[in-house]
């Protein structure tokens, strides 16, 4: 069984999604969530953060996937943080949150190789281009039919890499 775990980190939040194939029904099954950073970590301990966003990560998937989500050949698929010419990119860079998102990212990336060995991180120019999340989100929410608010916009970028990955690569 092939199974697809996408993350799109920030530093606010965590979007994640789980696609599985079900060879019954021959379609990918998909669970996704997004976890939200308690107010207290806006600070950026980042130790705390990672520790809290890893251990909610795991529980968070545990509940709804399942103790033995990553016993499956599971492909990790973490999105890398690119530095654009945008506006939210230069303010990010001189506040020293786009720093803190890398190391937040190689965090991650640690994390998931203690699960396997498949982990992919993708820059967002490779699996989205210039695609504003209005147009990726409402894509997801058509194929997959369901709607993503608020909050969701990370729990919808990670719907997107997930089906970005399975698409270009698990066909």
């Amino acid at each position: 069984m092939t199974a697809i775990l996408a993350i799109d980190p920030s530093i606010v939040s965590l979007g994640w999604a789980y696609l599985k194939y079900n060879s019954e029904k021959r379609i990918w099954d998909l669970q996704s969530g997004t976890l939200r950073f308690p107010e207290a970590e806006k600070e950026w301990i980042l130790e705390a953060r990672l520790e809290s966003c890893l251990k909610h990560l795991a529980e968070e998937l545990d509940t709804h996937l399942g103790a033995a989500w990553f016993e499956e050949k599971t492909h990790i698929i973490i999105e890398r943080p690119e530095q654009w010419g945008s506006f939210k990119t230069v303010v990010s860079q001189h506040s020293g949150a786009l720093m803190l998102l890398y190391l937040f990212v190689g965090a991650l990336f640690h994390w998931a190789l203690t699960f396997t060995t498949e982990v992919k991180m993708p820059r967002v120019s490779e699996h989205k281009g210039q695609l504003p999340k209005e147009v990726t989100q409402k894509r997801m929410e058509e194929k997959y039919g369901r709607k993503f608010h608020g909050a969701g916009m990370d729990e919808a970028d990670a719907v997107w890499i997930a089906n970005w990955y399975q698409e270009k690569y698990l066909k």
